[in-house]
């Protein structure tokens, strides 16, 4: 009875593990999209030299990197992009091949895997090389491309959460209605690409180049649609997950937290599970932070955004080990 009590236990406060890292994935990369919408609402100029989440930019300070430090920055974002691309691989190939693997939780992880990717393989060198350079080096079309491809892969993961969300609390709230089939989760997943790439369109359509004072090329969207798809976005990427995400782990919370089990919890494993949860928030918060607080000033060093970008794209290689944590089988 108490192995039986303690495996419930266990199964218990894991998912609840489950439902707070992508709720706390979500906030950090919100709240990086609204300070910088916030920021650029204070300071206009901005927008010529760092687009929001929708453009690739370099910071208004101007900075000249030597040979030394080139080497190092390259090798340090090279070795993080191995991690990354390996770990994210790996959890993409386990869920594929292994045809156990193929539950609902793992399909929207495995679309959050590819995410990751996409961030550490179609934007992290042109914005190192562009922020390095401080000038756009890779034409109109790579600027659309780049552009399109960040908004692209920031709502696949925010709408993830929400899905991820939604799938929760109908498991939870109704433990009695039958499990949503396997062709539901891949159309679901589907909807999610048609309408990340709908709201990515914008940038694809309206980004372009700007030569600023010093001759330099920078890679904007154009200032007629910036303003308005900002906000547009905002509401897509912030508000209503926010709100949607929210309401859902909110009620979740509750319903988990007040469900009492049968028998006693042990206070080792309130603590083990205590301690994962703070990991969680530490590794997110420790990555993200500095790098959203760094858009409140105008005038931040291209050495400041570098270290403080490196410190952000750090946050995709710990989720396949966290995954495989949170994954019992």
């Amino acid at each position: 009875a108490k192995s039986l009590f303690e495996s419930k236990s266990r199964q218990k406060y894991n998912l609840l593990f489950q439902l707070l890292l992508p709720i706390v994935v979500h906030f950090s990369k919100a709240f990086e999209y609204f300070y910088r919408l916030q920021l650029l609402s204070f300071n206009p100029r901005i927008s010529m030299s760092y687009n929001n989440t929708t453009s690739s930019g370099t910071p208004t300070g101007v900075h000249s990197f030597g040979t030394a430090s080139r080497a190092f920055i390259w090798a340090a974002f090279f070795a993080i992009m191995c991690i990354s691309i390996v770990g994210n691989s790996l959890v993409i190939w386990v869920i594929v091949a292994h045809t156990k693997m193929r539950i609902i939780t793992n399909f929207f992880l495995l679309n959050l895997s590819i995410s990751d990717l996409m961030v550490v393989t179609l934007q992290v060198v042109p914005n190192v090389i562009y922020t390095l350079e401080q000038n756009w080096k890779f034409g109109l079309f790579y600027c659309r491309v780049s552009n399109f491809m960040t908004t692209f892969s920031i709502s696949l993961s925010v709408f993830t959460f929400m899905a991820i969300a939604i799938e929760r609390y109908v498991v939870i709230m109704h433990p009695l209605r039958p499990r949503p089939k396997r062709l539901a989760i891949i159309a679901s997943i589907a909807f999610i690409w048609a309408f990340s790439m709908v709201t990515a369109a914008p940038p694809a359509i309206f980004s372009e180049l700007q030569v600023n004072e010093k001759m330099f090329t920078n890679c904007n969207i154009a200032a007629k649609v910036f303003v308005a798809y900002n906000y547009v976005l905002m509401t897509l990427q912030y508000l209503v997950p926010v709100i949607v995400v929210g309401i859902a782990y909110i009620i979740i919370g509750i319903r988990l937290w007040t469900q009492q089990p049968i028998g006693e919890q042990t206070q080792a494993q309130e603590e083990t599970i205590v301690l994962m949860m703070i990991t969680v928030v530490v590794i997110f918060a420790l990555c993200w932070l500095p790098y959203q607080i760094s858009f409140f000033f105008s005038n931040n060093s291209a050495a400041l955004f570098i270290a403080l970008y490196f410190l952000a794209i750090c946050s995709t290689w710990p989720n396949p080990f966290i995954y495989c944590k949170m994954n019992n089988k």
